[in-house]
């Protein structure tokens, strides 16, 4: 009985340790919406909501891939940052909110953003938005 009771016991920590700590993760993670650049830094890699003002792609002016344009849209944070935004819903209108304050659902990905299929081509590790839903806010 001692050895089933041990087995149980330790059966029952490799299986739920994982998602205790996912559990007590997502409990550190923002559950309003994004605003500032500190909020998308906690919340990287994880499902979110982005807040801000919607707007075409800004680039660089100076220095490696200047005046290249690698995105569309960007999201104008609270702070004055501006987060790049990647078109993987093909279904959302993304013209139409061009100007206007959004509220976006989606992966804040953090990790290689531009280049990185080959290991001499130039990369560049960043954050982007992977927006599932947006919606225009009054």
């Amino acid at each position: 009985m001692k050895n089933t009771s041990l087995l149980l016991f330790v059966v029952a920590t490799f299986f739920l340790a994982p998602a205790l700590h996912a559990q007590m993760t997502n409990k550190n993670k923002s559950v309003s919406p994004c605003t500032n650049w500190d909020c998308i830094e906690k919340n990287q890699n994880t499902n979110t909501q982005v807040q801000g003002f919607f707007r075409k792609y800004t680039p660089n002016t100076k220095g490696k891939g200047a005046n290249f344009m690698f995105w569309d849209w960007e999201v104008l944070l609270s702070d004055s940052t501006a987060v790049p935004l990647s078109k993987i819903n093909k279904n959302i209108d993304y013209k139409s909110f061009e100007g206007k304050k959004v509220l976006v659902s989606g992966n804040i990905f953090y990790g290689t953003i531009i280049g990185g299929k080959h290991e001499y081509e130039q990369s560049a590790t960043g954050y982007r938005i992977d927006a599932t839903e947006i919606k225009k806010l009054d």
